[in-house]
């Protein structure tokens, strides 16, 4: 077992059991994601859940299926993915369906610099810049070009604020010496902070959905009779051109 597992546990048996357990907190938005049908969503947190577990058994109980650089990589990896794939995903998406070319597309552009960061050991306070920060600006950028609302239940969205302070406050606040009960608490923070997520950014109904389309076809005839109003009068003034030709 590499010496610097060991160098960077401070905890015990029980501190490993909350680190691992606390995972779970992650199965209500897989269970919502597979439920709504977003398949590649709910593989991506599956993928979170297993690489977080495995991370932190080789971490408190030095059980490790991969050298210990691989499992902490892994676990970034895999985080990351997560969040780059569904934030784009809601900027692209109109009506629940989702401009699958476009969304790969971006997933990939923004995901290249993060798996070069990981790898290359780049330190961690600049992962969340690349992870987190860039895809949420992206979303929000998308959202405002296309017409799509990001959030439609005000109280899921309020709940998912409140988590997503207090994971930030258990990951960037808290001294390191508190990292077993800190960490497990920014798990089930951040985790069921992902089912709040989700439930405050789709809106499955039918009346919000038949809105969505009703909106869409009113703008589409303002614009056409926008352009018809341009035809028309473009169409005048040639008729008073030609007519004051052959005055002439």
């Amino acid at each position: 077992m590499d010496a610097r597992v060991v160098e960077l546990w401070n905890g015990d048996m029980w501190h490993g059991w909350m680190l691992i357990l606390s995972n779970l907190a992650l199965v209500p938005a897989i269970w919502l994601l597979v439920r709504r049908g977003r398949m590649a969503s709910a593989f991506a947190l599956s993928a979170t859940f297993v690489a977080s577990v495995l991370y932190h058994m080789c971490r408190a109980w030095h059980l490790c299926f991969m050298d210990f650089e691989w499992a902490v990589a892994t676990d970034y990896l895999f985080v990351y993915w997560a969040i780059v794939w569904i934030l784009t995903s809601l900027g692209l998406r109109r009506h629940g369906i989702v401009y699958f070319e476009l969304h790969v597309f971006l997933f990939f552009v923004l995901m290249t610099p993060i798996v070069f960061a990981i790898m290359a050991h780049v330190r961690f306070s600049w992962l969340p810049v690349f992870g987190i920060g860039v895809p949420v600006f992206v979303m929000v950028a998308l959202s405002f070009k296309t017409g799509n609302r990001l959030f439609y239940n005000k109280p899921w969205t309020i709940a998912t604020f409140v988590l997503i302070v207090l994971a930030g406050v258990f990951m960037f606040v808290m001294p390191a010496r508190y990292y077993a009960w800190a960490h497990s608490l920014w798990h089930m923070c951040a985790m069921f902070g992902a089912f709040t997520f989700v439930m405050a950014t789709d809106d499955d109904s039918v009346d919000s959905q038949q809105h969505c389309i009703e909106a869409d076809a009113e703008r589409r005839a303002a614009r056409s009779k926008k352009t018809r109003r341009k035809h028309s009068s473009s169409s005048s003034s040639s008729s008073s051109a030609q007519g004051r030709a052959i005055i002439v």
